[in-house]
């Protein structure tokens, strides 16, 4: 299972590295965990960990709905990046949980999708989790917070959306540009003939693993900008956001 770090930034409450593996892996900017502001009756927080702690090295993502009691209404079985559960178990869970995998080393699991925070906003859940290998990132929706409407809710949710599509831009553009970098410096390493084919070889995968790490890093860094943009604006909207260290 990866671990948070012990690497901590001036608060006590962020990290600036975690132990995913063998790796340590530095983070760019800090991880901040805080206080979702919302409590478990003891069934459902037994049947929340046992789900979480079950599912945190799973390649697949899996879902549990239940309800604030701890009944268990549906559980489901995905694919890598999503997990569909019933229209008829949505309306009716207090709860939903889910794991966010990745499999590689180093990277995040992160943090809500604008889909899952479509669901979570449509459907009305109290509570929506997301399960990941640096810990448990949490959403909860009080209706009669005074803080809270449907307008300003659906707002938040489009301005997430935006955030979420420019990221997604500017990782293609990163990639596109680091892709091209790398296809020049492996031609450069093949034809130079005053190395063997083995150490051509080995040059050809360090560049390849710096590609993927150059991935890694920017996935890493938007990750945690979201994580910074939910924490920032959630609770202006009628929500308790945070992100729950794994025991």
């Amino acid at each position: 299972m990866g671990s948070t770090g012990s690497n901590k930034s001036g608060n006590s409450n962020s990290i600036m590295s975690f132990q995913d593996g063998n790796a340590t892996v530095k983070l760019d900017s800090p991880l901040v965990y805080s206080d979702t502001k919302q409590s478990l009756s003891n069934g459902a927080l037994k049947e929340i960990m046992s789900f979480e702690n079950k599912h945190v090295k799973s390649k697949r993502e899996h879902s549990i709905l239940l309800m604030n009691d701890g009944k268990v209404i549906e559980t489901n079985t995905g694919g890598k990046g999503h997990v569909s559960a019933s229209t008829q178990a949505r309306m009716r869970a207090d709860i939903l949980s889910h794991n966010h995998p990745n499999p590689l080393e180093g990277a995040l699991g992160g943090t809500f999708s604008s889909a899952d925070l479509t669901n979570f906003i449509t459907f009305g859940q109290e509570m929506y989790r997301a399960s990941a290998k640096e810990g448990t990132y949490v959403i909860t929706m009080d209706t009669s917070d005074p803080s809270y409407t449907r307008t300003k809710a659906l707002n938040f949710l489009n301005d997430y959306k935006q955030l979420e599509n420019q990221q997604t831009k500017q990782f293609k553009k990163l990639q596109k540009q680091w892709k091209k970098e790398i296809n020049q410096e492996i031609n450069n390493i093949f034809a130079d003939q005053s190395l063997s084919y083995s150490e051509r070889m080995t040059k050809a995968k360090a560049a390849d693993k710096a590609f993927m790490q150059k991935q890694i890093k920017e996935a890493n860094r938007q990750l945690i900008e979201a994580h910074n943009w939910l924490l920032q604006n959630a609770n202006k909207n009628g929500f308790h956001y945070g992100l729950e260290r794994r025991e």
